[in-house]
């Protein structure tokens, strides 16, 4: 929870003394190395105590230079920020958190569909489109398939929406309707 809010801050701080195809080129950086550490060899390398900070910093940036990617300047003092402080394991987290301020920017999020069943494209994309009318933003839906549940739930975690249909909650709020009415 603590990597989260320190990996926020980084992300916010770049943000905000970069423009927008700045922050899309570091998160397309950042993101390549978040492959990266998802190799048990390179994450041991990165937090390893036997390996130089600069050493790890110059790892770190040769593996985005082997992709033919050039790094700005504030890219790069971050990254050499995260190796002073031994926090090169935040590049992940921040690489997600650069993805939801570029998703801000545009006014997309993303939506997470959970149903027992697949729902075909086209429900899933009327969902989607009159979603999108209604809040006034662009959406991305991705769907979840859950056989424990008996319904169907909606959520828009960054915009705190969640609108969940369940079918036990819906037969006992019709026999509670039903008994208030006798």
């Amino acid at each position: 929870m603590q990597e989260i809010i320190i990996a926020k801050k980084y992300a916010k701080a770049l943000a905000d003394c970069s423009n927008i195809e700045q922050i899309i080129k570091t998160h397309r950086n950042y993101s390549c190395l978040q492959y990266a550490f998802e190799s048990d060899k390179f994450s041991e390398a990165v937090n390893s105590h036997i390996m130089s900070k600069e050493d790890k910093f110059k790892l770190v940036c040769s593996i985005i230079e082997s992709i033919n990617e050039e790094l700005d300047s504030k890219s790069k003092r971050l990254l050499s920020l995260l190796a002073e402080n031994n926090r090169l394991c935040l590049i992940p987290i921040i690489s997600k958190e650069l993805k939801k301020i570029i998703d801000g920017k545009n006014n997309t999020y993303i939506a997470t569909l959970l149903t027992k069943e697949r729902v075909d494209e086209i429900t899933l994309q009327s969902i989607k489109t009159k979603l999108e009318k209604r809040i006034n933003v662009n959406l991305e839906i991705s769907q979840t398939i859950d056989h424990n549940i008996d319904g169907i739930c909606l959520d828009i975690h960054d915009l705190g929406i969640e609108i969940t249909f369940l079918k036990n909650k819906f037969m006992r709020e019709l026999q509670e309707f039903i008994l208030k009415a006798i």
